[in-house]
């Protein structure tokens, strides 16, 4: 019975001791005072943030390809790629090139075709001077000595006498064979067989001069002197101005050519023209080039362009700068 009246005690007095600490704050503690600070008002720009979708453009970006049309149109495998976007490159670096083989080929062909064409010239040139000009006269005289002989085998009477003689001398040889086979003797017999034999082709050439032979190298005489005297007179006259000309034409030519292969094989290779990034770059190596084989650099990247879609909306509160 006393246990439960202690218990009581304690707890009515702590009871107590918690009410009086509550009302001693309660009533002794001041009350908390408001502070501000305080500024003069003055007008500002309010910055707002605008959010839109667009793309980076670069104002001063230089677009580099393989030419594909054109005078000078190359195309070709890629066989060599030394870069990708966002590299840094120094003027004349090689960026891509493409296979080379036929290029240097035409290359090769267009020299020759100009030698060629300056040889020309230079044989046109030596053809005219006093070395040759001594041997048309030499070759003229020669042709005219044979339309001489081809007159005098050509006339009727000197044709007849050979013919005659001919005859002649087949007769006496047959009759000497005739009498080398009588005789018995081998060797007498094979050569009076070989006189008969010569004396017979001499007869049927007689015979055919006769008969259309000498007439027709009579006129190939003629034909030889008239080229000789035509020689005569060009070599006494020198080249002629339209053949030089004409020659020095295709030397024009040939060497147009060898500029345009040198220019094409130029080409074979993208080469940076100045100190630039790559910005883009969609090559591969193996694919062939054509007209969307390029590569793209810029030489700086301070000052870009956005192109924006901005609503409409937010449009009335943007400004230049």
């Amino acid at each position: 019975m006393n246990k439960k009246w202690v218990t009581r005690g304690v707890v009515g007095f702590l009871i107590l001791l918690g009410a009086g600490y509550w009302g001693y704050k309660h009533f002794t503690t001041k009350p908390a005072v408001a502070s501000f600070n305080s500024s003069e008002a003055k007008m500002a720009d309010v910055k707002k943030v605008i959010t839109a979708t667009g793309t980076i453009n670069y104002p001063h970006a230089i677009t580099l390809t393989f030419p594909t049309s054109g005078s000078s149109s190359t195309a070709g495998k890629i066989v060599e790629l030394n870069v990708k976007e966002g590299d840094t490159v120094k003027a004349g670096q090689v960026l891509a090139k493409i296979d080379e083989t036929k290029l240097k080929t035409s290359v090769l062909q267009a020299q020759a075709n100009v030698t060629s064409a300056e040889s020309k010239v230079q044989n046109l040139e030596e053809s005219f001077n006093d070395q040759t000009r001594a041997q048309a006269q030499a070759t003229l005289a020669k042709v005219q000595q044979s339309l001489t002989s081809a007159m005098q085998n050509a006339d009727p009477s000197y044709l007849d006498n050979q013919v005659t003689l001919a005859d002649q001398n087949v007769k006496q040889a047959s009759d000497n064979l005739a009498k080398a086979q009588q005789s018995g003797n081998t060797s007498s017999i094979q050569s009076a067989q070989s006189v008969l034999n010569q004396a017979m082709d001499s007869l049927t050439s007689a015979k055919n001069l006769k008969n259309g032979g000498a007439s027709k190298a009579l006129v190939a005489a003629q034909a030889d002197v008239t080229s000789a005297q035509y020689e005569v007179d060009q070599q006494a006259q020198g080249p002629k101005a339209a053949d030089i000309q004409s020659a020095q034409a295709d030397i024009q030519i040939a060497q147009a050519q060898l500029v345009s292969a040198y220019a094409d094989l130029n080409d074979a290779a993208i080469v940076a023209p100045v100190d630039a990034i790559v910005v883009s770059c969609p090559l591969e190596l193996g694919q062939d080039s054509d007209s969307n084989s390029i590569i793209t650099i810029t030489p700086t990247v301070d000052k870009l362009e956005v192109a924006a879609s901005i609503d409409q909306e937010d449009i009335s509160q943007c400004k230049v700068g």
